[in-house]
């Protein structure tokens, strides 16, 4: 899953923790990893993973934005508290050896 940054409010209050509730469900599914991607630098990400205390959840930084325009889920902040800049959407894909299938996007900011 995708959100648009680390120690943003809803993403720390609601998705994060609704993702880490999850985890042992998605287990019983038999899926080996539950990622979470934002556009933030490595050491904001792991420093806020660590300030969470999540576990089940690994955290992928993709500081330079390439990750999130590849997949064309950028949006612009600029007007939003969560600028200057580009963030990500907020979404959620399964993955099965490396092949995307059911996406889900969140249709607000």
């Amino acid at each position: 899953f995708a959100l648009p940054g680390a120690f943003t409010g809803v993403c720390e209050k609601g998705h994060v923790p609704s993702f880490a509730k999850l985890v042992p469900d998605f287990e019983k599914k038999g899926v080996d990893e539950v990622a979470c991607v934002a556009i933030n630098d490595p050491y904001c990400l792991h420093g806020w993973a660590k300030a969470m205390g999540t576990t089940g959840i690994s955290f992928y930084a993709d500081a330079d934005e390439s990750f999130t325009r590849a997949v064309s889920e950028e949006r612009d902040c600029t007007g939003d508290a969560l600028g200057p800049g580009l963030r990500s959407n907020r979404y959620a894909c399964v993955v099965e050896d490396g092949v995307v299938g059911a996406c889900f996007v969140e249709a607000g900011p």
